[in-house]
């Protein structure tokens, strides 16, 4: 493991008691930190006002298959990419303070937000897509790349494809669990998974609670689920419906030789998101960095985005 540089553990302060305000759906995986309240918080008490900047303005369009895009502020592209159920624009929004130096383009994956829909849920599909925004940003010197959980795995094959486009590339708590096989917790968490979609349970909101427990034991829901999250479980149970991530073998070869500076992110005390995120920075020959917090580990807010902005600042990760 590449313990140089990035790595690093973070404390983050506790914080007790309840906010009564419309909550983000990553904030069901992970305790909300300081920074993340007090965005929250001004954005719905002063909604027209503009506490970041261009932060506050995104501007909306279509992107490549259909996709939904929002843009905030100028400069550089920082392109985020979700992961699966918890997806779309609200998955990013402690990032939006970046606006001020960067210019943010929060992509919405098929069948999250306004986008598209596609007949299944398909890293393979998502990394032709990136490539396709990937090269739509090359006449701008290409972008930075940062993606969380199954979006991982789309970037991690765009970048592969198009090293050229991508000045840095940022991996959040992959679900790549295949560059970790041979590491018990790995083996068992795969194993528990796959009979898991092989033979879902009838009800939704039990398949999708017993995924979550795998991957999130920490991790509380509202009963009963909310409408986008029981409509990823339906369709999630449907055979076909999703290309699995233990099935994703990442072209490391590829990776590991584009110039451009990595990093894999993951939340600590973790075990099982610690030796993927572990074998995948080895592979890759990226930095490493745990951050308090749980699988939306980059809604920690300010203690994640001064890692990013630091990667992003290395030499080679402008141009």
């Amino acid at each position: 493991m590449n313990t140089n540089g990035f790595r690093a553990k973070i404390q983050d302060p506790a914080v007790h008691g309840a906010v009564a305000m419309r909550v983000w759906q990553p904030w069901f995986m992970d305790p909300p930190s300081p920074s993340r309240i007090e965005n929250d918080i001004i954005s719905a008490a002063r909604p027209d006002e503009t506490r970041h900047g261009a932060a506050n303005s995104g501007r909306r369009r279509r992107g490549p298959g259909g996709m939904q895009i929002t843009e905030y502020g100028t400069g550089p592209a920082v392109i985020f990419v979700h992961g699966l159920a918890f997806g779309g624009h609200d998955s990013w929004q402690a990032q939006l303070p970046l606006a001020e130096r960067w210019r943010l383009v929060v992509v919405s994956r098929l069948n999250y937000d306004e986008s598209s829909s596609s007949d299944r849920e398909d890293y393979v599909e998502d990394g032709r897509l990136l490539v396709e925004l990937l090269d739509a940003e090359m006449p701008h010197g290409g972008a930075h790349l940062v993606a969380q959980s199954y979006g991982t795995l789309g970037a991690m094959l765009a970048a592969a494809q198009r090293p050229e486009a991508v000045r840095s590339l940022t991996l959040i708590e992959s679900a790549a669990s295949a560059v970790a096989r041979g590491t018990n917790l790995v083996d068992d968490c795969e194993r528990a998974m796959r009979e898991l979609t092989w033979v879902p349970p009838e009800d939704a909101d039990t398949f999708f609670r017993a995924m979550f427990a795998t991957i999130e034991p920490r991790a509380t829901f509202p009963d009963p689920l909310p409408a986008s999250l029981r409509a990823f479980a339906e369709r999630s149970r449907e055979p076909g419906a999703v290309r699995w991530p233990w099935d994703a073998e990442p072209d490391e070869f590829d990776l590991r030789l584009g110039s451009f500076p990595k990093l894999v992110v993951s939340g600590g005390r973790r075990p099982l998101f610690e030796a993927i995120s572990d074998a995948l920075a080895e592979r890759l020959g990226a930095e490493r960095v745990v951050i308090p917090g749980g699988h939306g580990t980059q809604n920690v807010g300010g203690p994640f985005n001064d890692v990013l902005e630091t990667l992003m600042n290395q030499k080679g990760g402008r141009r």
